[in-house]
């Protein structure tokens, strides 16, 4: 059987049963144009299925949104760490294909939000995990919020009547509008806001405006905000 060559040091893996764990190992398939392949692999090392990314970022991102997670996550749940199957890896691809044919994979779609009144806020201190919100005007006059997490991923959607009621009750929950920290507006801030403000001092050229367009699947919507999980109070 032939043997594939792996880097198996970026991984994730999901448990399917008590006796099969899948893994995926993110490798580059082309230095030039940065595109990354995650190769799909069961517990005898056996390389049964493959997906292609534009980025690593970009295959980070859906692999965890499918439920993939670091090996290192599950002691933290009460479950034991899974053992990483070893080298040699054998080419088994196209024997099980049911990440690649949809089947157990959601693919995202393309959201395109008409707006470029963007707001942030961060998340954590050391990586400084951002979490955005694009208002829109809707034609009977209401505003409606998207979030957007750090992968581009829509996770939640609002409502509000007015635009004063949409700005206050995205400030309350720690929001900032994004052109307010990038032109340096000495304000209070909420959070980890006013570490990203410092940053952004150090290294304006550091951060930009996410990329549209936006991605949906209905594994990445949280709904967060709208439930009360994350309190926004309109």
């Amino acid at each position: 059987m032939k043997e594939l060559k792996i880097n198996n040091d970026d991984c994730f893996c999901k448990i399917i049963n008590p006796s099969e764990v899948h893994w995926v190992f993110i490798q580059p398939q082309n230095l030039n144009t940065g595109e990354y392949i995650v190769m799909f692999v069961d517990s005898k090392s056996n390389v049964f299925d493959e997906i292609k990314f534009s980025s690593w970022w970009s295959a980070k991102c859906d692999v965890q949104k499918n439920g993939f997670e670091y090996d290192f996550v599950y002691p933290h749940k009460g479950i034991e760490q899974p053992k990483m199957p070893n080298a040699p890896y054998y080419d088994r691809l196209g024997k099980n294909p049911i990440y690649s044919s949809g089947k157990d994979w959601v693919f995202p779609t393309n959201v395109e939000i008409d707006s470029e009144d963007y707001w942030v806020k961060a998340n954590s201190f050391e990586h400084v995990d951002l979490e955005w919100s694009l208002i829109t005007k809707q034609k009977n006059g209401t505003f409606k919020v998207f979030f957007i997490d750090e992968c581009l991923y829509v996770i939640d959607t609002m409502v509000f009547d007015t635009i004063e009621e949409t700005e206050q009750g995205l400030s309350r929950n720690g929001f900032e509008r994004f052109d307010s920290i990038k032109n340096n507006h000495e304000i209070k801030r909420q959070g980890f806001n006013e570490r990203l403000y410092e940053l952004i001092k150090e290294h304006p050229r550091a951060f930009s405006l996410p990329d549209k367009p936006f991605k949906l699947n209905k594994k990445s919507l949280s709904n967060c905000y709208s439930s009360g999980v994350h309190l926004l109070i309109k």
